[in-house]
């Protein structure tokens, strides 16, 4: 075994950060040797060396499958050989089975990375090399072979339908299904067995039987996630009576198999069980109703008694949930007809967990942040009082006046006991505050809050009575105060303007209680109050400077303090709202904007150098758009202070490659550079001096880098307009649209950057390389054309049509390939047509190009290609039908001007990625300054009755050809 692959190995775990880099740069220069996998392999599984540098090895063979198994189109990484392949694939389940417990887990992820793109149609042999294992007598290699199945059919969970991934289960169906049930059955029987015996009882052979019965159940939830398959329903009643025997193992108290602060392999197991049963009672209802009320009552004893502690919180969530799900089917009732069963429910299992745990306080003051995202539901989908509220509401299906009843007489006893000893029942007032909000609330989302209530609540009169006195004093508890603000962010679109208005005073100040979940929720209100509009004008904002003039000053003020607080330092509550403030109230004085921005770069700085909260990062470089774009429209003096405050962290950050900040960086120059259109300026030397960093490969490996990359290129492009260096600027671009363009992942960024370049690049520049970018589109349409890349094409094409002169566009084609054009036209663009672009920006070229081509273009209209003029006019006609059918005029025609004024657009998506997220304020209308149709609502119709007038006959002639209905279509839009 080579000694300096061991050296490597051991070195980077050096805690020395040069000696740890060192070696890590030597093992990636190993990679590329013939000898790499082989060599990684043999250190996993030398069973003489230490257990840490087996573990490196394991990490290092599996980042080197990640980059070299099957490297992007993008990335310059060397593959790996065949013969390196081979070898790897028939010895990596040996070394997996020798190794422990870290180590095997990264094989695992490795044998994932490479199924991903081999199995099964390259590696048959994996499934029966792990149903191999199932007969081992030791259960740590059956535990292995389970594992590594569970992790390489986890992916079924959450890929989108399609014939290939139906085809792929049910090959591993075929061949894996009848294995998985019998070792299934085995291990059963071994776990009956064992805690049969009156020998005594080896708990490790135990915990090891059931934490495969663990990966089993996982396994199961995978293959059986997509759709119901046959065999699973063939064997349902094998699957079930399996289920039940293992929710009815009662065996914890008398055999430990773990500390008693640690849910115990079987309650992981019955959680995971719990989840199968939910998947069958959710997709598959009437396969599994005959089973529903057997599983009901087992589950139901199960929450009844479960652990109230925090690790068992898994257990009691999944037992939930599937209650939840079942309780709003129609056998439901049947299920709960015991006596007393609907009333012990509400009690026992809802209010029991509702309650708040000495670890909901502990968090409250030790981990305000964390508290903060669990109460207000940011993050607490998976918490105990959450899953309770949901099984509020599946229950009030069919026993709604039973819960009422039951949880009104639990909130008045609740309340009776605060009025009369308000100091020390502040935890019961807690749990009838949650309370309240669940059984008020009739519909609610995380963006708007509640949004309708029952008609038996009244919003204000709870607040008046029991929240207002103690939210207004300085002597009511700190939980108290935030659960009144809890209130009122849920019910903000029910409570009355004078509550909020009187209240607004109080909430500045509550900005910087000592308390930093005060602090966090009367943010979170003050955001939330700023997007409110008026119910009956909704262009109308509800609150406006009229309510919050005397308070804005101090609100920014207060913001920026508790920005500096212990606990809030890096609160996303608190940059949220102070980006909605500016973005409602941008006419802000000069001084508070340049203090604003020197305290926000410096915080730029400082987090920088350990980036922990991915929302506050994004919201913090929001703020640091709306800080300018609010001076950026006053004085282009003021603008270029506050953007050269900006340069100096955003440098440091380029320089440290600082991943998660370096696409926000990017998007903040996109804006101050797009800023600059239109006002005389040209590229300042800063950004000029920037632009070759901007070109380096390496960057453009990183694939979240790549969007903000693009954005930032296209504000060079803009604003290189009619000036020399356009030239210089889309020479510069050409290699990076290929490279863009031949990715099937990033082909859309690449047709974007041209796109740009197509715009606002003038034909004079465009044309040297105009042959160049229409044979990278032609090639890559011809080896690696997908629809969406077709989609691509044909908007673009027409954007070139309308840009440039058709004469030129057509001479460019032909002098690739002779009668070119047409071919385009009839075997790319028309079969494009039946499509309509869902993006407003992409329908407006299309559009535009399509009427030049019905009205201007000799060969269309009279020429030889004179046949697709009526297919080409049916497209015309389809887009514009979708035109007029928008609901705001002209949809915005133009993408770039779509943008967020209200920051809850970011919520939109799933979440913040740590590597690109959208910043929504980084985007400015811009307008060319040659300008196109706008009113896409009449352009065909000018068009074609400017073409009517102008050749009467031949557009008569033209109709004529189209079908009675396509006439009819095109008449009215003559008339």
């Amino acid at each position: 075994m080579d000694p300096a692959v061991i050296a490597c190995l051991q070195g980077t775990m050096n805690p020395d950060l040069n000696t740890r880099k060192e070696a890590e740069a030597a093992l990636i220069g190993m990679e590329t040797k013939p000898d790499f996998v082989g060599a990684m392999i043999s250190v996993v599984c030398c069973a003489e060396l230490a257990k840490e540098v087996k573990v490196a090895a394991a990490i290092a063979l599996k980042n080197c499958v990640r980059k070299r198994w099957a490297p992007d189109s993008l990335s310059d990484q060397q593959p790996l050989t065949d013969e390196a392949r081979m070898f790897l694939k028939s010895s990596i389940l040996q070394a997996l089975f020798q190794s422990d417990n870290v180590g095997r887990r990264q094989l695992s992820e490795t044998i994932c990375l490479i199924s991903k793109h081999d199995f099964p149609d390259k590696w048959p042999e994996l499934l029966q090399a792990l149903k191999s294992c199932f007969d081992s007598p030791d259960y740590n290699v059956v535990h292995a072979a389970l594992e590594t199945a569970s992790s390489l059919f986890k992916r079924y969970q959450t890929e989108l339908k399609s014939y290939e991934l139906w085809s792929e289960i049910k090959y591993v169906l075929d061949n894996f299904a009848d294995a998985l049930t019998a070792v299934m059955k085995r291990l059963v029987e071994s776990v009956i067995a064992q805690t049969s015996t009156k020998d005594k009882i080896d708990v490790t052979t135990l915990k090891g039987t059931i934490q495969c019965l663990i990966q089993v159940a996982e396994v199961f939830y995978s293959l059986n996630v997509q759709d119901l398959p046959e065999f699973f329903e063939d064997n349902m009643p094998t699957w079930m009576n399996a289920f039940c025997t293992q929710l009815a193992w009662d065996f914890d108290n008398t055999i430990k198999m773990g500390p008693s602060d640690e849910p115990t392999p079987l309650d992981r197991l019955r959680a995971q069980i719990c989840d199968n049963l939910t998947l069958y009672a959710q997709s598959y209802d009437e396969e599994f109703a005959p089973y529903a009320c057997r599983f009901i009552e087992i589950v139901w004893c199960l929450m009844m008694k479960v652990n109230l502690l925090e690790p068992w919180d898994n257990l009691f969530i999944n037992g939930v949930h599937f209650l939840s799900t079942v309780c709003v089917k129609s056998y439901c009732p049947e299920a709960f007809k015991q006596p007393d069963m609907v009333k012990r429910t509400c009690l026992d299992i809802i209010i029991r967990n509702m309650q708040l745990r000495p670890g909901d306080l502990e968090l409250f003051e030790s981990s305000p942040d964390e508290y903060a995202e669990q109460d207000l539901g940011g993050s607490d989908l998976d918490t105990r009082r959450r899953v309770a509220s949901d099984f509020v509401k599946a229950l009030c299906k069919f026993f709604e006046n039973e819960v009422i009843a039951i949880f009104s007489e639990y909130i008045t006893s609740l309340l009776e006991t605060h009025v009369k000893n308000p100091g020390s029942t502040w935890t019961q007032l807690n749990a009838a505050i949650f309370l309240v909000i669940v059984l008020a609330a009739r519909g609610q989302t995380s963006k708007f809050g509640v949004t309708r209530v029952s008609e038996f609540f009244s919003v204000d009169d709870f607040y008046n009575t029991f929240l207002k006195s103690g939210l207004q004093s300085d002597s009511a508890i700190p939980l108290f105060k935030a659960d009144a603000l809890k209130y009122l962010i849920a019910f903000r679109n029910q409570t009355s303007k004078s509550i909020i208005v009187e209240l607004l005073p109080y909430l500045v100040n509550l900005l910087v209680h000592e308390c930093p979940v005060i602090r966090m929720y009367s943010a979170n209100l003050i955001e939330h109050v700023l997007v409110l509009r008026d119910p009956v004008n909704t262009n109308t904002p509800m609150y406006g400077k009229t309510e919050f003039e005397p308070y804005i000053g101090t609100i920014i003020t207060h913001l920026s303090r508790s920005l500096t607080m212990e606990s809030t330092t890096e609160c996303s509550y608190t940059m949220r709202c102070l980006t909605q403030l500016l973005n409602v109230f941008r006419d802000q004085p000069v001084d508070v904007i340049s203090t604003l921005s020197q305290q926000l770069c410096q915080k730029i700085a400082l987090v920088a150098k350990n980036p922990r909260k991915p929302y506050f990062n994004h919201f913090m470089f929001e703020t640091a758009c709306m800080l300018v774009k609010c001076v950026g429209s006053k004085n282009m003096d003021y603008f270029r202070a506050i953007e050269s405050m900006l340069i100096e962290p955003f440098q440091d950050i380029l320089q440290t490659d600082v991943a998660e900040f370096v696409p926000y960086v990017f998007q903040v120059l996109s804006l101050m550079l797009n800023m600059r259109i239109g006002k005389g300026e040209g590229i300042p030397e800063a950004y000029l001096a920037l632009h070759p960093f901007l070109l380096q490969a390496c960057l453009w490996e990183r694939h979240g880098y790549v969007p903000a990359l693009v954005r930032l290129l296209e504000a060079y492009l803009r604003l290189s307009y009619k000036q020399e260096i356009a030239t210089e600027m889309l020479s510069s671009i050409i290699p990076i649209f290929h490279r863009l363009v031949n990715s099937k992942a990033r082909d859309q960024d690449g047709m974007k950057l041209i796109s740009t370049a197509a715009e606002w690049v003038t034909y004079s520049s465009f044309q040297l390389h105009y042959n160049t970018i229409l044979t990278i589109l032609f090639v890559k349409l011809q080896t690696m054309k997908t629809e969406k890349f077709a989609g691509l094409f044909a908007t673009f094409f027409c954007q070139l049509l309308t840009v440039h002169k058709l004469a030129d566009v057509i001479r460019h084609v032909e002098t690739i390939q002779q009668n070119l054009f047409g071919i385009i036209l009839e075997k790319l663009i028309i079969p494009q047509l039946g499509k309509v672009p869902s993006k407003p920006l992409d329908r407006r070229w299309r559009l535009l190009g399509l009427t030049n081509l019905l009205v201007d273009c000799p060969l269309v209209t009279s020429g030889n290609l004179s046949a697709l003029w009526v297919p080409l006019a049916k497209g015309m006609v389809n887009l514009t039908t979708t035109i007029r059918s928008s609901q705001t005029q002209d949809e915005e025609e133009v993408e770039e001007e779509t943008i967020g004024h209200n920051i809850q657009v970011a919520e939109q998506k799933e979440g913040i990625d740590s590597v690109y997220s959208f910043l929504v304020h980084s985007e400015v209308p811009i307008a060319h300054p040659i300008g196109y149709p706008r009113n896409l609502h009449t352009v065909a119709s000018d068009a074609l009755k400017r073409f009517n007038r102008e050749q009467p006959q031949l557009m008569s002639t033209l109709i004529e050809m189209a079908d009675s209905e396509l006439q009819a279509q095109l008449r009215q839009l003559l008339s």
